[in-house]
């Protein structure tokens, strides 16, 4: 077929290349000349992909043969072979239960007895999940920060904020700001904190003017355990 389509194509390019020569266009002859060697080019390329086709399908049709006698000849070996018989009348062991004898005198297997009137204590210590790192009073909050921060205010200040800095290792709890006017509870401020390695919140408190004295507030969780206090204090200006 390679032939052939050559044989033809040669033919053309002569009749072409005489025309050209005929009506004075000897131009014409050198593109005429690069499209027939371009195409002699693409043709055997072409021919030697298909050859290596060819080899690819004809070595893939061996291996399905081979693969197809190998297992007909297992078939035929697992259809000679006999399956050995289980003998069902042969003694089946049964397991010995262990057994501990107590003894006085033998210490290895010695077994303690407990008397009613002794109590066992399980003492489970519990995790800190909760740490406070921080703990401020101050006027104003600017940026998620405490601004003015001290220990003693005028009585015109109005209401103060309680910062806080709170680490919280598990899931989503109950926090408290308890706020202490001498010794007695003003107001309680709950609120939750999610599981953060620097959780900051603040609380805020309206401060009369004729509350003048020692403040304190404290820092619990849900179960009432303090996780840490601050005091300030409210002066005459």
């Amino acid at each position: 077929m390679l032939n052939i389509e050559i044989f033809l194509i040669t033919v053309v390019f002569l009749i072409l290349v005489v025309v050209a020569f005929i009506i004075r266009v000897s131009k014409a002859v050198f593109p005429l000349t690069f499209l027939y060697i371009s195409f002699l080019f693409y043709l055997f390329t072409n021919q030697k992909d298909q050859n290596k086709d060819v080899n690819k399908i004809s070595n893939n049709k061996t291996n399905i043969k081979d693969y197809l006698k190998s297992s007909e000849i297992s078939k035929k070996q697992d259809k000679n072979s006999k399956p050995v018989p289980i003998n069902l009348t042969e003694k089946i062991l049964k397991p010995k239960p262990l057994t501990f004898k107590s003894s006085k005198n033998d210490k290895n297997y010695k077994l303690e007895s407990y008397s009613k009137n002794i109590n066992i204590e399980e003492n489970k210590e519990e995790v800190d999940i909760l740490f406070l790192k921080e703990i401020k009073i101050c006027r104003s909050i600017k940026d998620r920060n405490p601004i003015q921060v001290a220990k003693s205010f005028d009585s015109s200040v109005d209401s103060l904020f309680c910062y806080t800095k709170i680490q919280n290792k598990g899931e989503k709890r109950e926090i408290r700001h308890v706020w202490y006017f001498r010794n007695e509870i003003k107001t309680q401020i709950k609120y939750n904190i999610r599981r953060s390695n620097v959780y900051r919140s603040w609380t805020l408190k309206k401060i009369n003017p004729n509350e003048i004295g020692e403040w304190k507030v404290e820092i619990q969780d849900s179960n009432g355990k303090i996780l840490g206090s601050t005091k300030f204090y409210i002066q005459n200006p």
